[in-house]
């Protein structure tokens, strides 16, 4: 009907429209799970975000508007891999944005988890580093580069010179590699120091790709993080070796 909250611009006439003559610091944005529910909305997912945040900066007259959002953390749903990818890619290409990370939390089958209080203050940190200018160091690691070592894959993760650790002072878990056929197996993987590791290859030098984190939800809980307790983004990465 005319007046259902999902009908396009709705919730934007209704519940946003309405500030838009108030200043505002920056966006807080934790929305994706009805777009993440089929591969065809996930492949528009990419462009949808970008208006989204391209339009609101227009309608504010700020093009350096500070706009934050949540990754979708843990949940049974076959698509948020890839949904999340879309986020990091967002991410990556809109300047003055920030993401939250949050493959840690989440609940199996419950869209609504529990865990609130860490995804504020993921955000909370991100905007006092970027808006704030407070020495808070909001954002945490993600995949920067990987280089083969004989049978290992020595990985440099994007950190601000932090230290990775464990939650568990176990060996990371959550890393898989890819033949040359398509096939998936889980790898070892251990810190070495700062913020490189050494994923050890089952495959030897056939490896074709790796990724991190890269399931709808991981069991057992992800226990990779940096030592301000921030977890490592998903990722994966096309490999190719000389």
């Amino acid at each position: 009907g005319p007046n259902h909250s999902f009908k396009p611009a709705f919730m934007w006439d209704a519940a946003v429209a309405p500030f838009q003559l108030l200043p505002i610091a920056g966006v807080l944005w934790y929305q994706g799970e009805s777009n993440a529910e089929s591969e065809w909305r996930v492949k528009q997912h990419d462009a949808v975000l970008k208006t989204l945040v391209t339009d609101w900066r227009a309608q504010w007259k700020r093009p350096k508007l500070p706009f934050f959002f949540v990754q979708l953390p843990a949940m049974k749903r076959p698509h948020w891999p890839a949904f999340r990818a879309s986020q990091q890619r967002v991410h990556d290409s809109l300047p003055h944005t920030g993401m939250a990370v949050t493959i840690d939390l989440g609940h199996p089958t419950n869209v609504h988890p529990r865990e609130k209080q860490p995804v504020g203050e993921r955000l909370e940190r991100l905007a006092m580093a970027h808006v704030y200018g407070k020495p808070n160091r909001g954002r945490g690691p993600r995949f920067e580069s990987a280089k083969q070592r004989g049978d290992l894959l020595v990985v440099r993760l994007a950190n601000g010179h932090r230290r990775l650790r464990t939650l568990d002072e176990l060996p990371p878990t959550g890393f898989e590699v890819r033949d040359g056929r398509g096939r998936w197996s889980r790898a070892e993987a251990r810190i070495v120091v700062g913020d490189t590791l050494e994923v050890a290859s089952p495959l030897g030098k056939a490896v074709t790709a790796l990724r991190y984190a890269w399931v709808p939800y991981p069991e057992p809980t992800l226990n990779l993080m940096d030592e301000t307790g921030l977890p490592v983004a998903p990722f994966e990465t096309e490999l190719s070796f000389k």
